[in-house]
């Protein structure tokens, strides 16, 4: 089936966070389904008027796209004449009732969710708060929140199916008028499981810290070790995040700030010292965690939350799942014993051995997108 594939040209460039690893598992689901796509992509719009505008009114979806793109789509419309127009993460939201005006009324629009700004927007506002925060997080306020329900609302029925990376979302997204939704679970990378040698007393953590909700995780998690008079274990952060890093190693002397390790090779040989993979997080966040899918590929023993395995399905046992953070540094406490490390990997291996494929994920997008023309 002829489709176009609507995206910005970063989130499908090698490497990169969450947006991009994403990106390219619903590019290789959608293949893998049977659609023949067509690229369009677009840069960032830097006209002067427009980042001004973003200054002066900032808002969750701002206007990103330049508006050559439209005729871009257009043009690539004409050339293809597709069946679907799949449009990769939610900076569409702005752009679809312009979308619906140059696409034939037969021409099935989907949107390719990464997950709800307004999601995250009100953990944010929560979060600034905290005292820890403060340097970190700066408050939206009640206008910028409610603009971005707004958005959302008034353009989420524009699409004929919208895809989701969590099934939380998928009600809001109801709510919110999506005329037909549904959520597809993360595939877990095969084939590179570490060689786990665990150096007694590290923890390690991946991930992007000034994330609001991976924020106030990471700080409720030191703060609930912090509590223990024993020895605590080394958390090894692993992030780009510096500010964050060194605001952590500075309150908390148990903390190791790695960097990101870039070079190749360099995570995976540490992450292979550590008695387990850490992933605190409290608050039902946007989307889904990707790098738990990391933590599951190494073979690592996982410590984390309900909300941590949002966006995930597998058949057999779970992880360690810590209520809260007091919970979550007990479990951290209990993993140095190797005996429990290794059950806890097993558990891991089990986890990754059932969750879906690539293969089975795009039997459920071809059957619901089928669906649509039928």
């Amino acid at each position: 089936m002829k489709s176009l594939f609507l995206s910005h040209e970063s989130h499908l460039s090698p490497g990169g966070g969450g947006n991009q690893i994403c990106s390219r598992e619903y590019r290789d689901v959608l293949i893998a389904a049977g659609f023949d796509l067509e690229f369009v992509t677009h840069g960032t719009d830097q006209k002067l008027a427009t980042r001004l505008q973003r200054k002066l009114f900032p808002e969750r979806y701002p206007k990103l796209i330049p508006r050559e793109f439209l005729l871009q789509v257009k043009d690539a419309y004409q050339k293809q004449r597709p069946d679907f127009v799949f449009c990769n993460f939610t900076n569409y939201l702005p752009l679809a009732a312009q979308l619906r005006v140059i696409l034939p009324a037969h021409v099935k629009m989907v949107l390719l969710s990464h997950g709800l700004g307004s999601v995250d927007d009100v953990h944010r506002d929560r979060i600034a708060r905290q005292p820890f925060a403060k340097s970190h997080v700066k408050r939206l306020g009640p206008k910028l929140i409610g603009k971005a329900i707004f958005t959302e609302m008034q353009n989420l029925p524009l699409f004929d199916h919208v895809f989701c990376l969590a099934e939380f979302e998928v009600p809001i997204c109801r709510w919110l008028g999506a005329r037909s939704v549904s959520w597809w679970p993360r595939t877990i990378p095969q084939g590179c499981e570490l060689d786990w040698k665990p150096e007694g007393g590290r923890i390690g953590l991946v991930g992007t810290l000034d994330h609001p909700p991976n924020l106030e995780g990471v700080f409720l998690f030191c703060e609930a070790l912090a509590k223990h008079r024993r020895t605590v274990p080394r958390l090894r952060l692993v992030t780009r995040s510096n500010a964050v890093a060194k605001d952590l190693r500075e309150r908390y002397d148990f903390v190791d700030d790695l960097g990101s390790l870039e070079d190749p090779g360099k995570m995976e040989a540490e992450a292979a010292t550590w008695s387990a993979y850490i992933h605190p997080i409290f608050c039902l966040a946007m989307g889904c965690s990707t790098k738990l899918a990391t933590g599951i590929g190494w073979g690592l023993p996982i410590v984390t939350t309900e909300a941590g395995i949002r966006g995930y399905s597998w058949e057999k046992r779970n992880f360690l799942l810590a209520a809260d953070a007091n919970e979550m540094a007990r479990f951290a406490f209990e993993i140095q014993d190797r005996k429990t490390a290794e059950a806890a990997k097993i558990t891991t291996m089990q986890v990754r051995s059932t969750a879906p494929s690539i293969s089975d994920v795009s039997h459920q997008f071809r059957e619901k997108l089928l669906g649509l023309v039928r």
